[in-house]
C-alpha cells in the first residue's frame, strides 16, 4: 500500500463526489503537512480515509468541526468520536491542517 490516509475535499454546493474529489495520499502528519502547502485547501469539508483501520474522518471548516466514524459501518452516520479544535485563533486552511493532525493521533494512538 503506497499510502495509509487519503485525503478529499469538496464545496457544500458542489461535490464531485468519490475520486473527483481526491486531493493527495499520505502516511503520516508530517507528510500531509508538507504537501497540504501544494494544494488548494480552500474547500468547505474534508474527508481523511485511514486504509489500514477503514475509518473515516469528518472536517466541517464551516462549522469548526471534526469527527471521525467508522466506515465499515454502511449507514456511515455513528460517529465514533467528536474530536474539539480549541484554538479559535486558526485560520481555515491551519484548522483543516490541526484537524487532519488530531484525527491522526485518535488513530495512531
Amino acid at each position: 500500500m503506497k499510502y495509509r490516509y487519503l485525503l478529499f475535499g469538496y464545496m457544500a454546493y458542489y461535490p464531485s463526489g468519490g475520486f473527483s474529489d481526491f486531493i493527495y495520499g499520505f502516511n503520516n502528519s508530517d507528510e500531509c503537512t508538507e504537501k497540504a502547502e501544494q494544494f488548494n485547501l480552500g474547500y468547505d469539508y474534508y474527508q481523511v480515509i485511514d486504509l489500514k483501520n477503514l475509518q473515516k474522518g469528518v472536517i466541517d471548516k464551516e462549522r469548526f468541526s471534526c469527527r471521525v466514524l467508522d466506515i465499515e459501518d454502511k449507514s456511515l452516520n455513528d460517529d465514533i468520536e467528536d474530536i474539539s479544535i480549541q484554538d479559535e485563533d486558526l485560520d481555515e486552511a491551519e484548522f483543516v491542517l490541526c484537524s487532519i493532525k488530531s484525527i491522526l493521533a485518535k488513530w495512531e494512538s
